[in-house]
């Protein structure tokens, strides 16, 4: 392992030698840095211009004192145990990212880092202080990925790449314009918050589950996506509405009221804790054999329409209560739909909306229920059924 600095004045090319040198304000001349040599832009580097114009390699990289500006043509790897974002006073520019792919302690000292940053690899980053993020963020893993440690801020996009999972103590906020996006399945765990002056756009799938999605502030725009839960977590998004929600998994905590203008979708049996409800445009439970608990006295909202046809004479759905005797509020609001088939119910109070059908429903300590003459499943009269 040797170290490489990036020579006084220097302006051209990573992979030339002509802008390297073995030691800080030295001589140019030595070798282009490797996966294994540490890398340092500092205050002897002058205020030039090193363009990453090929896929470069380095160990650990200090930016420390730095004033120029590094052009990312090409992705630079960092592939040691640290990353200093230095003092600041310098220029990212370029589409191209820099790249962590090794377990690392990351040092922002209050530097925003401009450009795109890609954190991949099954390992643990470790986060010294607050790091804000002006360009993309990137995540990816093959099973897991742990980022521990203060606060990501997220300025512009923040993508998930892999199909592996990201967890860890660090907190990621939303605080600028931008998109959350997944290119395959990968699901965050970490606490996430959008409290931003700007315009969040949530786009296509994304998957999260696990922590703790708060919104605070901001313009959200989910139109066209969904928002995949496949485990326990804890939602607090009072503010803003998700378009669909695929729950498949887990206890989910609503600790303010959970919108989402399409569908919310339940898989699997699903308890709903916390002091609030949900309102959603659609409720459809898509699998039989399964039991929803809602929790008692609190309300949950269905707006267009109520669907569970999945369900048999032999496995059932059932909607109730958390608490026995005490009923949770469920209400069909007057103009939606419903097509239930097998669907009981116990300790649910209805009365707020319209009522409720269920084709050879059994109902126990509810409000405003009813039996539906007609199966959905053969006949389409119930859809259009209306009181």
């Amino acid at each position: 392992m040797a170290d490489r600095y990036w020579v006084a004045g220097g302006t051209g090319n990573y992979n030339s030698t002509t802008n390297w040198s073995a030691t800080s304000g030295g001589a140019s001349g030595a070798s282009v840095p490797s996966s294994a040599d540490n890398v340092f832009f500092n205050g002897s580097s002058g205020a030039g211009t090193a363009t990453i114009n090929v896929a470069s390699n380095c160990a650990n990289l200090n930016l420390t004192g730095f004033a120029g500006t590094l052009a990312f043509t090409n992705n630079l790897d960092v592939n040691g145990t640290a990353l200093n974002f230095g003092t600041g006073g310098y220029t990212v520019t370029g589409a191209s990212q820099l790249q962590l792919n090794t377990a690392m302690t990351i040092t922002s000292n209050g530097t925003s880092w401009q450009g795109n940053l890609f954190i991949s690899g099954n390992v643990t980053f470790t986060l010294a202080d607050n790091l804000t993020i002006l360009g993309t963020l990137s995540i990816t893993s093959g099973s897991s990925q742990t980022i521990n440690g203060n606060t990501i801020f997220i300025s512009s996009n923040l993508t998930s790449v892999g199909n592996g999972q990201t967890s860890g103590t660090t907190a990621f906020v939303f605080n600028g314009t931008g998109t959350w996006s997944n290119s395959s399945t990968g699901v965050i765990r970490n606490n996430i918050t959008v409290n931003t002056a700007g315009t969040l756009t949530i786009s296509g799938n994304v998957y999260y589950n696990t922590g703790t999605l708060t919104y605070t502030a901001g313009t959200v725009i989910t139109t066209g996506s969904t928002l995949n839960v496949a485990a326990a977590t804890t939602f607090n998004t009072s503010g803003m509405s998700w378009n669909n929600i695929a729950i498949t998994s887990g206890t989910q905590t609503l600790n303010s009221l959970f919108s989402a203008n399409g569908t919310m979708t339940l898989s699997i049996s699903t308890i709903f804790a916390g002091t609030a409800g949900f309102s959603v445009g659609t409720l459809n439970v898509s699998a039989a054999g399964l039991t929803h608990q809602l929790v008692s006295t609190v309300t949950y909202t269905i707006n267009t329409a109520f669907t569970c046809t999945a369900a048999t004479d032999a496995s059932r759905v059932l909607f109730r209560s958390t608490i026995a005797a005490s009923k949770a509020i469920l209400t069909l609001n007057s103009g939606a739909t419903n097509n239930l088939r097998f669907v009981n119910a116990t300790d649910i109070n209805s009365s707020l909306g319209r009522t409720i059908y269920s084709y050879r429903g059994v109902f126990s300590n509810t409000n405003n229920w009813s039996l539906l003459s007609t199966d959905p499943v053969i006949s389409t009269s119930a859809s259009t059924f209306i009181n």
